[in-house]
């Protein structure tokens, strides 16, 4: 004969049931007050609404009494007849004896010690041995606080425990502070409630101490949760132990705000690589900002395609905003990490390596590099110090320029002209840019892997579309599209020789356009400096370099 039989979830033992005498709260008279408060709440997720509301509405009483040997004491006293003495006068007087002799000894004093008696109770009693529920007891915490407090953030469990017994307590000392008489509508504790879910391993079981699978975060920030490091030569000493690359407390806040913690989050082995190599590449292009930055960029005049990288800063940095503010970190990080893919590294920084290398060093490194630290400041603080003591010595000897730390959100990063095309133009200019050079990138790799081509400077791009606008925007950027898809030259619907010694061709479509994008060789020659291949003889130096050098 099979049955079920209740273990306990702690011990993992089976357990006996038993009827004793518990605490109630009477909840049923406040239910729909609690229901309504809720209104003007805000909760992420949304779905936390649904789930707290059926918890109130399921409940009319909470027992809230517990037989363990610490906690909170519940402040009852009892007859020899085992009735119970709970007034206003006894709990006061508990209470002026706990200020003067301490919480434990309610514990540990003999069990009918007269000093906890009030004077006016006569005869034989005895303290009782309860104490409160924690999860009610918790719910009392909006008391130190002054008003609503902005967020509540606790676990998905709380809807039945924290998240409800703050939001009836406080509810009912609102209808016992009017006595019933306003009609004044409650309030809730809380203006936003945010649910997070579990922890769990990199197989998705829920950590837990008994089973022995939990992580610490010392564990993350030491690094020893990663593959130890190969230490070769003369660093590595006979019999030392393994050497682990310490991650840091960014690496565990980087890990927090990549997460959708509104769900069960893992954590673990691979996980953790994954973060490191992000951080990683953020240190890695923040090198490469410090190291190029300097002062006559701040007077250089700005390209179109500086402007572009400036609204594309811009508009990363309101969505990244928008995702904190909402409490969606994880879209921050992921907003951060596209921008960082997608419109730095490969496309601005990309292009701008010719224009620090041979031209005349402008740029907007500097507007990038104060925004990239800002969006960084709220998940990589540590790493934001070290960028910033790491600045140029012209940015710390201004004193304009504010920590990104401490940085107003709507502080301006730059104080460069409005660009002549227009910010709403780039914005609708842009779909058609990044898809060309999309293809421009899939059509060289082609020729990469054909080993024809090394450098993608050793082309020449032909753009042919049938589509006006299409063309028409690439006229628009026409002197720049070299810098941006990093070749030699760029035409718009050329005719292409039909005798190339090779040619490879992509396609592509934006908006219901459709075009095509040619490799071939170059047209020119090679120039010695930037090598750029628009140089009119072989060993010649080309019309901008011929100008360079000149000026030296």
């Amino acid at each position: 004969y099979k049955h079920k039989y209740p273990y306990d979830w702690r011990t993992k033992q089976p357990v006996v049931m038993r009827s004793t005498a518990q605490w109630f709260a009477d909840v049923g008279s406040i239910k729909d007050d609690a229901i309504n408060a809720l209104k003007e709440v805000k909760f992420v997720p949304p779905s936390g609404r649904t789930r707290l509301e059926s918890f109130v509405v399921g409940r009319s009483e909470w027992c809230i009494s517990r037989q363990r040997a610490w906690g909170v004491p519940i402040p009852a006293l009892y007859d020899v007849n085992g009735d119970a003495v709970v007034t206003e006068e006894s709990v006061d007087h508990i209470i002026s004896v706990i200020q003067q002799r301490g919480i434990d000894a309610w514990f540990s004093d003999a069990p009918d010690e007269p000093a906890w008696f009030a004077p006016s109770l006569k005869g034989q009693y005895r303290r009782g041995t309860d104490t409160m529920d924690v999860w009610f007891d918790s719910g009392s915490s909006w008391t130190e606080s002054r008003g609503q407090a902005d967020v509540y953030l606790e676990g998905s469990d709380q809807h039945r425990g924290w998240f409800q017994s703050s939001l009836l307590s406080y509810v009912a000392a609102q209808r016992a502070e009017s006595d019933g008489a306003s009609q004044a509508q409650p309030k809730p504790p809380f203006k936003t409630l945010i649910t997070h879910g579990f922890t769990l391993d990199q197989a998705g079981k829920k950590m837990s101490k008994s089973i022995g699978n939990t992580i610490t975060p010392a564990q993350i920030m030491d690094g020893t949760l990663l593959p130890p490091i190969k230490v070769r030569g003369k660093d590595k000493k006979a019999g030392a132990g393994p050497t682990y690359e310490a991650l840091g407390p960014d690496a565990l806040r980087l890990w927090a705000a990549s997460s959708e913690y509104t769900r069960d989050v893992a954590i673990g082995q691979s996980v953790l690589k994954s973060v490191h190599t992000i951080l990683v590449k953020y240190r890695t292009i923040i090198k490469m900002l410090t190291g190029s930055m300097h002062e006559s960029a701040r007077t250089a005049p700005a390209t179109a395609l500086d402007h572009i990288a400036l609204v594309q800063l811009k508009d990363v940095m309101e969505e990244v905003h928008r995702a904190f503010a909402a409490h969606e970190f994880y879209k921050a990080f992921n907003a951060l990490n596209r921008w960082v893919a997608n419109d730095l590294s490969a496309f601005y920084l990309e292009a701008m390596k010719d224009r620090l290398y041979c031209g005349d060093g402008g740029g907007v490194l500097e507007p990038i590099f104060l925004g990239f630290l800002r969006m960084l400041s709220p998940m990589t603080p540590l790493l934001v110090e070290e960028a910033w003591d790491h600045r140029p010595d012209y940015m710390k000897a201004d004193s304009t320029i504010l920590h990104p730390l401490y940085t107003p959100r709507d502080a301006p990063i730059h104080d460069r002209a409005p660009s002549a095309i227009g910010e709403a133009s780039i914005r609708r200019d842009l779909p058609v840019l990044m898809s060309v050079s999309g293809a421009v990138k899939a059509a060289l790799e082609k020729g990469r892997l054909a080993k024809v081509l090394g450098s993608s400077l050793q082309s020449l791009v032909v753009v042919t579309t049938e589509d006006q606008a299409v063309a028409g925007v690439l006229g628009k950027y026409g002197d720049e599209l070299e810098a941006m898809f990093v070749v030699s030259s760029v035409e718009t619907n050329a005719e292409i020789p039909s005798e190339s010694e090779w040619r490879y061709d992509e396609a592509f479509e934006v908006n219901g356009a459709k075009g095509t994008v040619s490799v071939l060789p170059p047209k020119e020659h090679k120039c010695s400096r930037c090598w750029r291949y628009i140089a009119p003889k072989e060993d010649a130096l080309c019309g901008r370099c011929e100008d360079a050098v000149s000026d030296l």
